[in-house]
């Protein structure tokens, strides 16, 4: 079964992390809104994401990738008004 998303060239993550298959740099990139040199640094570096490397080919777990965007939040979880923060 195709996705609505799948006519554009991309899944959603949530999608990725149902199949649990691992995906490359590029698409992780895509995902993170981040360029590829950029992720590459990151890795130099041990920042960033968790990867798996197997010879030349680096891939990401979806859900580390997840757990990156949902450990990345900062600020309140629900919207305060202006008049709360006034106050």
């Amino acid at each position: 079964m195709k996705s609505k998303n799948d006519s554009q060239g991309f899944i959603s993550l949530e999608e990725l992390v149902r199949r649990g298959a691992l995906v490359d740099e590029p698409t992780k990139c895509k995902i993170l809104g981040e360029s590829l040199s950029k992720s590459r640094r990151d890795r130099l570096f041990g920042r960033g994401v968790p990867w798996v490397k197997r010879g030349r080919q680096v891939r990401f777990d979806p859900r580390d990738i997840a757990a990156h965007i949902a450990a990345s939040k900062h600020g309140h979880l629900e919207p305060v008004g202006l008049q709360e923060v006034c106050a």
